[in-house]
């Protein structure tokens, strides 16, 4: 990445967030339901 071009650990670090963030999100919302009904294509 040109923002850590001189940090793999800078980069590692700020990707782990992003990870743990998402990973996080996506464990609450697998219970997350929906009532719409989707138009046919």
């Amino acid at each position: 990445s040109a923002l850590y071009a001189d940090d793999d650990l800078a980069m590692l670090d700020a990707g782990m967030a992003v990870y743990d963030a998402l990973f996080a999100w996506t464990r609450h919302a697998v219970a997350e339901t929906h009532t719409w009904v989707p138009k046919p294509a």
